[in-house]
């Protein structure tokens, strides 16, 4: 599972890249 902070930079990846962030969390 993800930390809390790969979740933080996962949700400005989703801003930045414009991509599912739903998908990457799974």
């Amino acid at each position: 599972r993800f930390s809390h902070a790969a979740v933080e930079l996962g949700g400005a990846v989703y801003v930045v890249g414009g991509y599912d962030g739903k998908e990457y969390l799974r």
